[in-house]
């Protein structure tokens, strides 16, 4: 292997063995990346995906590919935490000698994860039993509808079915709970808001 010396850790005299390595060597010629996914984003993760390298010592992101997708989750840190990571390798397309092993970066990547899907705020769905539902809004009275959610992200969810493109519904805010048959007097939220 060809590389250069990126640490020593014994001097001249010092007693060598098979558990004290002698050299760290590093190969800058093909340097990767670990980046580690989020459970529950790694569905948006996928081997020849395009994505950028930032860091702050960085005048300009660098151009990268995942080339491996990890096949295990893992706590993120070292205490028992029910967050999970899927270690994924990233591969520079061209370092131009910018990152040095041991750096840490930030890794930002796109997905699609449905054209024209019918998005809708997650405060908006409720659960029970399983099943996902919202409440419209139809003649000053809420009416609980079943819904089938796809994907499911941190502020908003994807409908795929059991709701129309704009049908008005209503959001659970405070702690007023929403009932079948309840009157309520809408307001608009959001740009067409008076």
């Amino acid at each position: 292997m060809e590389g250069f010396v990126g640490r020593r850790f014994l001097d001249a005299g010092d007693l060598a063995g098979p558990a004290n390595p002698v050299f760290m060597l590093a190969d800058n010629e093909q340097l990767w990346v670990v980046a580690e996914v989020d459970e529950e984003d790694v569905a948006l993760v996928h081997q020849g995906q395009s994505v950028q390298v930032t860091a702050e010592s960085l005048a300009r992101p660098l151009a990268g590919k995942v080339v491996e997708v990890g096949p295990v989750a893992v706590s993120r840190g070292l205490q028992q935490v029910r967050a999970k990571i899927v270690r994924s390798r990233v591969m520079l397309e061209d370092n131009d000698n910018l990152l040095r092993p041991g750096m840490e970066v930030d890794v930002t990547g796109a997905a699609v994860v449905a054209k024209d899907a019918l998005l809708l705020e997650n405060e908006a769905i409720g659960e029970t039993q399983g099943e996902s539902f919202v409440y419209l809004v139809e003649n000053g009275r809420l009416s609980r509808r079943p819904v089938q959610l796809g994907h499911v992200g941190y502020r908003q969810s994807q409908v795929v079915s059991g709701l129309e493109a704009g049908a008005e519904i209503a959001l659970q805010i405070g702690e007023l709970e929403l009932k079948q048959g309840m009157r309520i007097r809408p307001q608009r939220t959001g740009e067409d808001a008076p």
